[in-house]
């Protein structure tokens, strides 16, 4: 198989990549190989406001607005040991109209964003560029990587197809599989080497409700990690603790 472009991962950045590569240059020959299955959940379900202008440059702000994820407004911290709730929002709570939804991304909504259920935002984001004409391939993992001198020559695929491309990108998140067959090295600050701890929540009561559909996140310190309460729909939230690797080591416990 060969491609012009050959895009590792199916996320919302490689999404993203064959949405805007096939926007401007519609002749690309582009391809996505994502080992899941979508939909699928996944952390990291709080945006912030500049995406919604990429998601409108990828024609997907109509999709994803229909699908009623709630407006982030801001967000609510308890932090370090000051027990006081403080807020941020990027549009005072005061000057937050209620309007009907779905609607544009103008006025207001350019300086708000969404918290997502990931499950169905991923799948909406891949959904699209395969209807855009990119070649999406679901439940492909890529097994190796051949590379010589530092350049990529071609993807095997766990069905034993070989992909070449003129291009490659990794959009496969922390598992950089490029990267790592690159040899390229990466360094990790250790006040970043963190686990997360989550699991979602039916019918939750929302901590507050701004306007039509609008929340903030709730992040509260704990001292030894902290706590993130996301509402990601109309009935369904998401709880998670992230705590150092080391804490959790040394607490006995198992995931």
């Amino acid at each position: 198989m060969t491609y012009d472009v050959a895009i590792i991962g199916g996320g919302p950045s490689g999404s993203t990549c064959a949405a805007i590569l096939k926007k401007y240059a519609p002749s690309l020959d582009v391809a996505i190989f994502e080992r899941e299955l979508f939909p699928r959940d996944h952390i990291g379900e709080s945006l912030l406001p500049p995406i919604s202008s990429i998601l409108e440059e990828m024609g997907c702000w109509d999709e994803i607005e229909a699908a009623g994820f709630p407006i982030k407004v801001g967000a609510t911290y308890r932090w370090g040991r000051h027990p006081e709730l403080w807020d941020f929002d990027f549009v005072p709570k005061k000057q937050f109209r209620n309007e009907p939804r779905p609607a544009k991304l103008e006025g207001q909504r350019r300086l708000t964003s969404f918290q997502v259920d990931r499950s169905l935002y991923d799948k909406i984001l891949l959904d699209k560029v395969a209807a855009i004409g990119c070649k999406v391939r679901q439940g492909t993992k890529v097994n190796r990587v051949e590379a010589k001198d530092g350049r990529i020559d071609s993807l095997e695929l766990d069905s034993g197809e070989k992909v070449i491309a003129r291009y490659y990108v990794d959009a496969s998140g922390n598992s950089g599989i490029l990267r790592r067959s690159l040899d390229i090295e990466c360094r990790y600050p250790s006040t970043l080497k963190n686990i997360a701890i989550y699991d979602y929540w039916q019918n939750a009561d929302w901590a507050v409700e701004i306007g039509v559909g609008g929340t903030r996140i709730q992040v509260l310190s704990l001292g030894y990690g902290w706590i993130w309460f996301i509402p990601i729909g109309p009935t369904r939230t998401s709880i998670g603790l992230v705590i150092p690797v080391d804490y959790f080591k040394s607490s006995g416990k198992k995931a």
